[in-house]
């Protein structure tokens, strides 16, 4: 079971140095845009705060909905799993002041996730809800 999250900070800390096993984005019918992404928390990291949500899998799947904007830097070849170095929670930027201008928005409550990754790939996603699920490996489409 998807649970939306209001607070985002415990999330930024929780998948610092988490295995990015994919991400992805659609389009739902309606025209509103999701990203999501599937990580697998460092064993290393305290799990407390993801199993007082009932998360009790290390996977876990993190979709952002109804986002403005998406942008990544990917690269092709890698020698392993992207591994997540930061996750920065941003107020203002260019970013912002884009969707705020193109969708005609008079909001100053809009947030982007700047997210850098190990081998060099950059997600920056503005807008939209935090969810977060359990995601076994049975219900992993990527397993």
């Amino acid at each position: 079971m998807a649970r939306k999250i209001e607070t985002f900070t415990f999330l930024t800390w929780q998948l610092h140095d988490a295995d990015l096993l994919f991400v992805q984005q659609e389009w739902t019918d309606d025209g509103d845009r999701n990203v999501r992404m599937c990580c697998e928390v460092n064993p290393e990291e305290d799990r407390a705060s993801l199993i007082a949500l009932d998360i009790h899998s290390p996977r876990i799947m993190v979709e952002f909905r109804d986002i403005l904007e998406f942008r990544a830097s990917i690269f092709g070849l890698q020698s392993g799993r992207e591994v997540i170095l930061s996750w920065h929670i941003v107020h203002t930027s260019p970013m912002i002041d884009h969707s705020i201008k193109k969708w005609s928005l008079r909001t100053d409550s809009l947030t982007q996730h700047h997210i850098e990754c190990s081998g060099g790939a950059v997600f920056d996603i503005v807008g939209g809800e935090l969810w977060i699920a359990d995601m076994s490996k049975k219900t992993d489409p990527s397993a």
